[in-house]
């Protein structure tokens, strides 16, 4: 299994030094990520793409960690209920 996390302990606060909110990005196997890249041109920039899997499901945990799994792993991200509506509610942009 692969782990990628940030977690909230590496924050100050709720906006934090290293810019809001943690994540976590977890796989089964190596198999199911296609590709991981850094740096890029740009600087110090980190991508990582793959599958998560067929089936997906969507899950708000304790009102502050949004969950996305499917067959091959997981995303998660810090982020309280009310800031995720308000997102939902404006189409997903914060400006």
């Amino acid at each position: 299994m692969i782990k990628m996390e940030m977690g909230s302990h590496m924050s100050e606060n709720k906006a934090g030094r290293f810019g809001g909110h943690a994540f976590s990005i977890e796989i089964k196997s190596m198999r199911y990520v296609k590709r991981v890249a850094m740096p890029n041109e740009n600087g110090d920039s980190l991508l990582i793409e793959g599958f998560l899997g067929s089936s997906a499901e969507l899950s708000l945990v304790e009102g502050v960690m949004l969950e996305i799994r499917g067959d091959n792993g997981m995303v998660r991200m810090e982020i309280e209920e009310e800031e995720l509506m308000g997102l939902v509610a404006k189409g997903g942009k914060t400006h």
